[in-house]
């Protein structure tokens, strides 16, 4: 790899819409992976290593669908119509959406990026 480091990243919990009920704990997930990565970021930058992660929203995997297959009819219902008017872009991720982020991270693009808390959740955390 060239002067831009290596790079070293995680895949953080999935983003959560802060609501007045859950914001103790949303802070909570924020200060257990922002404080981490910005400090390794420092720590480990002038060796050359990038630090970033990956904050993947609701991701559709074979155990999701597992799980939302054994739900009954109006829940199943109820979950579509929630995932509609809760993200921005309609849907809930696909493998394929994290891993553009993944590569680009882990490539020469992104030599001058690290400290960074990426959200890929289709716009959900920003609502």
């Amino acid at each position: 790899m060239s002067p831009g480091g290596w790079p070293c990243g995680s895949l953080r919990p999935p983003a959560r819409k802060p609501a007045s009920a859950g914001l103790r704990r949303q802070r909570s997930k924020f200060i257990l992976w922002d404080r981490p990565t910005k400090s390794l970021a420092f720590e480990l930058g002038p060796r050359g290593i990038r630090v970033n992660a990956i904050a993947p929203g609701t991701v559709d995997t074979a155990m999701r669908r597992k799980t939302v297959d054994n739900l009954p009819a109006e829940a199943k219902a109820e979950l579509k119509a929630y995932v509609e008017r809760s993200y921005p872009l309609g849907r809930i991720g696909r493998p394929d959406d994290l891993a553009g982020i993944a590569v680009y991270l882990a490539s020469e693009e992104a030599a001058w990026t690290s400290g960074g808390i990426f959200s890929i959740d289709g716009g959900y955390a920003a609502g």
